[in-house]
C-alpha cells in the first residue's frame, strides 16, 4: 500500500474523532442545565393523578400471559416463515415440522392444564 494513501486514511479517522469529540462536547456544555425547577422535574401526565409510591406492583397474571404471546408468537414466526423457505417435502422437513407442531400443541394443553391463561 501506498503511505500517502495510508497517511490519508489515519488523517481522515483522526479528523472525523476530533469532530466527534467536538459535538459530543457541545452536547455535554448545551445539556448542563444550571437551574432546577420543581415543575420541570415532575412528570408530565396530562391530568394523570400521580399516585404516592414510585413503582406500582406488576400483576403476575399480566407477566405470564406477556410471556406466553412472546413464546407462541415467536413460534407462529417460526412456522410461517418455515413453511416459505420450504423447496420439497423431504422426510426431514417434515418431521422437524411435526415435533414443532406437537410441541406448540403440548405447550398449549399445558397451558390449559395450569389455567395459566385465567384472570381470575
Amino acid at each position: 500500500m501506498n503511505p500517502f494513501k495510508v497517511s490519508m486514511i489515519i488523517s481522515k479517522i483522526f479528523i472525523s474523532l476530533i469532530i466527534m469529540m467536538m459535538l459530543w462536547m457541545m452536547v455535554f456544555l448545551m445539556s448542563f442545565n444550571k437551574k432546577m425547577d420543581k415543575s420541570m422535574m415532575s412528570p408530565f401526565e396530562c391530568g394523570f393523578t400521580y399516585p404516592s409510591k414510585t413503582k406500582m406492583p406488576l400483576s403476575i397474571q399480566f407477566t405470564l400471559t406477556s410471556f406466553m404471546f412472546l413464546i407462541f408468537d415467536v413460534e407462529l414466526s417460526i412456522l410461517i416463515t418455515s413453511i416459505w423457505t420450504m423447496k420439497n417435502f423431504s422426510k426431514e422437513w417434515i418431521t422437524c415440522m411435526m415435533m414443532f407442531l406437537i410441541l406448540m400443541v403440548l405447550s398449549i394443553i399445558y397451558e390449559m392444564m395450569k389455567n395459566s391463561s385465567k384472570w381470575m
